[in-house]
């Protein structure tokens, strides 16, 4: 299963391996792209917005997983897909 993760800043999405820390944790918005999910639906969208959390927020702790992945130096298997539409 493939997953593709969007953090978007209002209707901007940001690029997850070039936007600044402070842009990442000030996203509102996260999505996930399944390739395959559990009732074999392809290319199935879920989306969490900003709850007001500022530790518990889907989108700020997604971001935390990000920057905590890029200042480890993640591999190039690890690095996230550029978006293409």
């Amino acid at each position: 299963m493939n997953l593709k993760v969007h953090l978007f800043q209002g209707g901007m999405r940001l690029n997850l391996n070039t936007a600044f820390d402070v842009e990442l944790l000030a996203a509102s918005f996260a999505s996930f792209t399944f390739d395959m999910h559990k009732d074999s639906v392809r290319g199935e969208v879920i989306g969490n917005a900003h709850s007001g959390d500022p530790n518990l927020s889907h989108p700020k702790i997604i971001a935390r997983r990000i920057i905590h992945l890029r200042n480890s130096n993640a591999t190039q298997t690890h690095q996230f897909e550029p978006i293409t539409q």
